[in-house]
C-alpha cells in the first residue's frame, strides 16, 4: 500500500494535533491566586503557568520566576513542608489558649 504525500502531511497534521490535545489534556490548568502580603496587608495576584516544560511563577507586576520541573519541584515540597508547620504551630497555640 503506497501513502501520498499528500495523506503523509495529513496523517502528520492529525498526529500533532492529537499530541498536543493529549499534552494539554495532561498538565494542570494553572491560573491567578489570591495572596496577602503580610508585610503590607496588601492583596496580590500570583500567576502560574505551565509552558515548554517549564514552570512560570509570576508575583504581580514584581517578579517571575521560571523553574525546570526539578527546581519547580522541590520548590513545591518546600512550600509544603513550611506550610504543615506553621498550620501545626497555629494549632498549637490555639489550643494553648484554651476555650475561650
Amino acid at each position: 500500500m503506497k501513502i501520498t504525500k499528500k495523506q503523509l502531511k495529513r496523517i502528520i497534521r492529525e498526529e500533532r494535533a492529537r499530541l498536543r490535545e493529549d499534552s494539554q489534556a495532561a498538565q494542570p490548568a494553572g491560573g491567578n491566586v489570591q495572596i496577602t502580603d503580610v508585610d503590607n496587608g496588601r492583596e496580590m495576584t500570583v500567576n502560574v503557568e505551565m509552558e515548554y516544560d517549564m514552570l512560570t511563577v509570576s508575583f504581580g507586576n514584581s517578579m517571575t520566576l521560571h523553574l525546570n520541573s526539578e527546581d519547580a519541584k522541590n520548590l513545591g515540597a518546600t512550600l509544603v513542608e513550611f506550610s504543615e508547620y506553621l498550620f501545626a504551630a497555629s494549632q498549637e497555640t490555639l489550643y494553648a489558649k484554651g476555650p475561650v
